[in-house]
């Protein structure tokens, strides 16, 4: 994989964000403390253990989206290998007022993200009782390829997605 990284100006005129109401910064640890999350993110957190989930935060390819100063969602592309990266997010209860700006803007970013870091896949994992992930995967077009039984530190069954570019 490349070493592109992306500024938090470029991924917010990707996802056609004002900069001022909506805005994206680069992700750092005091984000997942400041952040609001829904209890399945919760305990994801905590089934992952927060140090995981930093370790998740690469430089330049990992984001916090703001939605009047709050945490709305944090999210970025782990890479695996030359054109495979995987992508992780973690919503938030203040999130649902600017959902559909983000999921269009998410839409935008895997787009442009592809391209500039050479991908020609983009994978990730979601619990398969995370109705609301499992739909919106779907609805980013990305493809149900497998089920992973007792996966995740939950011990749950897991849903590997991915997207082919």
């Amino acid at each position: 994989m490349r070493t592109a990284m992306f500024t938090s100006e470029e991924i917010m005129e990707i996802m056609n964000l004002d900069g001022i109401k909506h805005r994206v910064v680069p992700f750092h640890q005091r984000h997942i403390h400041m952040a609001n999350f829904r209890s399945f993110e919760k305990e994801v957190l905590e089934g992952y253990g927060r140090p995981h989930i930093e370790d998740y935060g690469v430089e330049g390819l990992s984001f916090t989206a703001i939605r009047n100063a709050k945490v709305v969602v944090i999210w970025g592309l782990y890479p695996l290998w030359k054109g495979v990266a995987e992508a992780w997010m973690l919503p938030t209860h203040d999130l649902e007022p600017s959902k559909m700006i983000f999921h269009k803007g998410a839409l935008r970013f895997f787009e442009h993200a592809t391209k500039k870091l050479e991908l020609h896949r983009l994978q990730t994992y979601v619990c398969t009782s995370n109705y609301r992930a499992v739909k919106w995967m779907e609805m980013c077009y990305f493809d149900r390829e497998g089920l992973l039984k007792r996966y995740g530190p939950d011990i749950k069954d897991y849903y590997v997605y991915g997207r082919l570019f």
